[in-house]
């Protein structure tokens, strides 16, 4: 499950039910069905200020609490930066293959697709990464409609 911290408190309620059961009810049925099944949840929130607080059921996260892995941000371990930017460039450059639009993005030189990707490694992190509306055209700074 992703972001259980943003589960609504009514809907974390039928959640602890289910757990505690381990029973459900699938939807236009009258009976219900025993179920045997392990919960794999996922966060970016404090679930457990959150279940002090009063924001998350606290019965709810000490059931789903039972082994606990935690995650470091990428800010944690800038190292694995190089790598990661590598896989999705490969990633992104087998796609772009695969559905044969690569035509379609830089109609130039590979200098120029350079250059579009430097300029955006500047300013990505500030913010997302993306392709300008306006593509670099030449080396003297003329720009085209994208």
């Amino acid at each position: 499950m992703d972001e259980i911290g943003e589960m609504p408190l009514g809907l974390q309620s039928k959640l602890l039910r289910f757990v505690e059961c381990g029973e459900l009810q699938r939807v236009g049925d009258n009976e219900t069905v025993k179920v045997d099944v392990r919960i794999i949840a996922a966060t970016h929130q404090a679930l457990a200020q959150q279940a002090q607080n009063g924001g998350f059921r606290a019965d709810l996260y000490y059931r789903l609490a039972v082994f606990l892995i935690r995650t470091p941000s990428l800010a944690e371990h800038t190292e694995d930066l190089p790598l990661l930017v590598n896989h999705f460039l490969a990633r992104m450059g087998r796609e772009l293959r695969s559905s044969g639009s690569t035509r379609k993005l830089w109609p130039s030189s590979p200098a120029t697709t350079g250059r579009a990707m430097s300029g955006n490694s500047n300013t990505c992190w500030n913010g997302p990464l993306f392709w300008p509306a306006k593509r670099p055209s030449s080396p003297r700074g003329r720009s085209t409609s994208g």
